[in-house]
């Protein structure tokens, strides 16, 4: 991966981290789609895992996103990936991550939302 495309998921992992500052679930849904949906309105799903892991963290998600984020960019050789978005957001206890995939068959979706420790 060239340092262009690298730039380019960076910006494309700065305008997600703004889109879940803003709450614009909808859009986020509209755009990335959720790997994680199983059966769920995307944007309900989308919301309701965030508040789930932001719960887990005993943080308000207001407040998550006043913090920077971490973005990682990892890419894949071999296998069905393509690219991986990692956006962290590292908290006094633990911290909040978005994951983005690419894999080489499709485009960029929304794989999870989860905490660290």
């Amino acid at each position: 991966m060239n340092q262009q495309e690298i730039e380019k998921y960076e910006l494309i992992a700065e305008s997600v981290f703004e889109l879940f500052k803003n709450k614009n679930f909808d859009t986020i849904a509209k755009e990335y789609d959720y790997a994680l949906k199983y059966g769920r309105d995307t944007a309900l799903a989308i919301e309701e895992d965030l508040n789930k892991a932001s719960k887990e963290l005993h943080a308000e998600p207001s407040n998550i996103f006043k913090l920077e984020p971490g973005i990682t960019i990892k890419s894949f050789d071999e296998g069905m990936f393509d690219v991986l978005i990692e956006i962290s957001i590292q908290l006094k206890q633990g911290g909040l991550l978005i994951e983005l995939i690419k894999q080489k068959s499709s485009g960029l979706y929304l794989e999870d939302i989860s905490t660290f420790t």
